[in-house]
């Protein structure tokens, strides 16, 4: 009886390996990867802030700047001090943030690290 008891338990693992293998090859039908490209949303542009907020120098504590007369402020949101809509040439325009960090805020590759 043991015997038969050893020949139905290898049977057994056999058949299940057979299952396992043949679900693993089935579901591996393609080989090619799909990448999608999706549209970047449009910005929208904040209300204009006063003209006396244009002026004023920032009021962020341990730093300060004055923005150029031609930048335009816009709300300080996150880790920002600072947030300025810079006009460029030809309708082109830059994000322009002022962000500090408590200490030292790392080494070099610490900070290209944390903003790649």
């Amino acid at each position: 009886m043991g015997h038969s008891t050893n020949h139905g338990a290898a049977r057994a693992t056999q058949a299940a390996l057979l299952i396992v293998a043949g679900l693993l090859l089935s579901s591996c039908r393609d080989k090619e990867i799909t990448a999608y490209q999706i549209p970047k949303e449009a910005v929208t542009e904040s209300p204009a802030q006063p003209e006396s907020a244009q002026a004023s120098p920032s009021q962020a504590p341990g730093i300060q700047w004055t923005a150029p007369s031609d930048w335009q402020v816009q709300p300080a949101t996150g880790m920002r001090q600072g947030s300025f809509l810079v006009p460029g040439t030809a309708g082109a325009s830059a994000d322009v943030s002022v962000v500090s960090f408590p200490g030292s805020g790392g080494d070099d590759l610490a900070n290209v690290n944390r903003w790649r």
